[in-house]
């Protein structure tokens, strides 16, 4: 009885779960705007796993790898999409949101080591990455996933009353504002040092729009989670008797402001990071294009190893001896 008042408790918490799922559509007693937005939020869930799975599929096909930045980054968006299909569609229980939530932050995480790696190796201090990013890497992970652990097993439930302020949406908060600065770092770093390097300018303001895109979208999502989960703590200490289940009076506008921040915070960057992935994998496909034609390459001057495109969108390429000419 108390986990279920907990869970009704905290139900306008931005980074918490809804005492309702898709399924109860079917209860007769179920509101219209609480079931159009668990519906809706299942649907958008599905169908963006099913997109990973199609992007993970293609990756490993080109690439050949089973294992890299990019596939690591899917095959935690395709846990956590799994997740939020299950939690919004049958499932309603405030464990699965914070096991949604850490999927998210270990992605974010995976995104700032190889932004920060890509930087290190920018400025000549690639020596570094397994003297302090890994153990810093390692540490954060076991930090998220202590916080993961305390959330749930509810070491700071309190009464009903207070409920909406569990800390450890506060943690989650500031862990991932903390990540996306890093990135943001990470990201003027790797501006700065990429102006510097020999490189074709449509290749570097291809580079740069990729780098940024994803360095703004995690920022500015990472934002708007924090301000409205403290704007919302905030609101009801100041305001004891006001109830921690209802901020709009209205019901159609708390469903359609819940939806919108769930969606801005969990899938939006899951869209921009298959749009990049996307890029990135369309350029592998160029570099790995038709051949010259055989007498072309026959040619005595002509070297064997000769590719017609270099790839444009991954990082990780070396930057440092791409001729000014190409293409």
């Amino acid at each position: 009885k108390k986990k279920a008042e907990y869970e009704l408790a905290v139900m306008t918490s931005y980074n918490s779960t809804s005492n309702s799922a898709a399924i109860d559509c079917f209860h007769a007693d179920c509101q219209l705007p609480s079931c159009l937005r668990t519906s809706s939020l299942a649907i958008l869930f599905l169908v963006t796993n099913l997109l990973c799975l199609i992007q993970t599929y293609r990756t490993i096909r080109l690439t050949k790898r089973r294992i890299n930045y990019q596939l690591a980054i899917l095959y935690l968006a395709i846990l956590e999409t799994l997740l939020g299909f299950l939690h919004w569609g049958f499932l309603s229980s405030t464990d699965f949101d914070f096991a949604i939530i850490y999927l998210k932050l270990i992605e974010l995480l995976v995104l700032s080591y190889y932004f920060t790696s890509y930087a290190f190796e920018l400025l000549r201090y690639r020596h570094l990455e397994n003297r302090l990013l890994v153990p810093v890497f390692i540490i954060l992970v076991l930090i998220l996933t202590s916080f993961l652990i305390i959330s749930i097993i509810g070491l700071w439930d309190k009464s009903t009353a207070e409920a909406c302020l569990d800390p450890s949406f506060v943690l989650f908060d500031a862990s991932q504002l903390l990540l996306s600065v890093l990135i943001l770092i990470a990201g003027c770093l790797i501006t700065w040092k990429l102006k510097k390097v020999q490189l074709s300018e449509n290749i570097r303001k291809r580079k740069q729009s990729i780098l940024w895109l994803l360095v703004l979208v995690f920022l500015i999502t990472s934002l708007i989670t924090a301000g409205w989960d403290i704007g919302f703590d905030l609101y009801h200490a100041s305001h004891a008797s006001s109830s921690c289940t209802h901020t709009f009076d209205n019901e159609w506008i708390q469903a359609i402001v819940n939806w919108l921040l769930r969606t801005i915070d969990l899938l939006v960057p899951l869209w921009a990071a298959l749009y990049v992935f996307n890029l990135e994998l369309v350029a592998k496909k160029i570099r790995h294009a038709e051949p010259l034609p055989e007498a072309v390459l026959q040619q005595p001057h002509f070297p064997q190893n000769y590719t017609i495109q270099k790839e444009l969108y991954d990082f990780s390429e070396n930057t440092n001896d791409v001729p000014e000419d190409e293409v």
